[in-house]
């Protein structure tokens, strides 16, 4: 009988150590996912401040969108304005315009008469006389039309201010156009951001579920194991008691067996014994 005891003691024994080399192994596992997981879970609170960031600065885009609108739509008025005085300008004086002398068909036969008096195609006083007199009226209506084109201060006004509220208006309208893409680029961000925030989250599932896999392991590779010991220690304690009888140093034997219950008691509370400890244990039971 005592002979199997022992060969069940060391068969256990071997066992015990099994259950404590994969409890470890599992354990080496929990530390690990628990290592990724909360990694993952750091870089999805990074992630969740930048969508923060991001939805300030696309807010802040939207404002400055309604901001320059209305002072796009100012400027798009004062343009209409501008091209309506013109349109009354220039209608206003279309038929008169289009009736009267033109001012480059006069310089032309002004130049041609002078040319023509040069060469003295005018015979005769008389014919002279009145050459140089059509030259001279030729000479004053372009002065007159000159004069009227350069003092014609409303249409040159008009024209002013047309240019001034379009070029207005395009500076408006690029920062509508610019404030958009703006809003529109961290718009866009926001969304792979949170494509991304949801790829984590499944990797963070998957590493909390490792993490939990693996503690249960190792929880019930520790059970064994201590339920191993505990039954090796019943063994080793009925081959003590029986030595302490025959040598009649049962009190000795009492006090160790405190101390591997002590021992034993941290292993039960989930405690690592050290080797030095588990050899207290092995060098008690022989």
């Amino acid at each position: 009988m005592e002979g199997q005891f022992r060969q069940m003691r060391s068969r256990i024994e071997k066992l015990s150590l099994e259950h404590r080399n994969s409890r470890d192994e599992w354990n080496s596992r929990t530390v690990e996912n628990r290592t990724r997981r909360d990694q993952i879970g750091g870089k999805k609170r990074e992630i969740f401040d930048e969508i923060q960031r991001q939805r300030g600065i696309r807010d802040e885009g939207n404002e400055e969108v309604k901001s320059a609108k209305k002072e796009r739509d100012v400027f798009n008025g004062e343009v209409a304005q501008a091209k309506e005085q013109l349109q009354e300008l220039h209608g206003g004086d279309s038929n008169q315009k289009n009736k009267g002398p033109n001012i480059h068909g006069l310089k032309r036969k002004l130049n041609e008469m002078e040319r023509d008096y040069e060469r003295g195609k005018f015979g005769g006083d008389k014919k002279e006389k009145e050459a140089i007199a059509a030259m001279r009226e030729l000479d004053r209506e372009i002065k007159k039309l000159d004069s009227m084109q350069v003092e014609d201060t409303v249409l040159s006004k008009a024209l002013q201010a047309r240019r001034e509220a379009v070029d207005k208006q395009e500076v408006a309208h690029q920062k509508v156009v610019e404030a958009v893409e703006r809003a529109q680029a961290a718009h866009e961000l926001m969304h792979e951001l949170r494509k991304e925030i949801d790829r984590l989250t499944e990797l963070h599932e998957e590493a909390h579920q490792g993490f939990v896999d693996s503690k249960l392991h190792a929880d019930s590779e520790h059970r064994r194991y201590i339920i191993a010991m505990r039954i090796v220690y019943g063994i080793r304690y009925l081959f003590d008691a029986k030595e302490a009888r025959k040598a009649g140093r049962e009190q000795t034997r009492v006090g160790a067996r405190v101390e591997v219950q002590d021992l034993m008691s941290k292993l039960m509370s989930g405690e690592t014994l050290s080797t030095e400890e588990l050899m207290g244990i092995h060098r008690d039971g022989n």
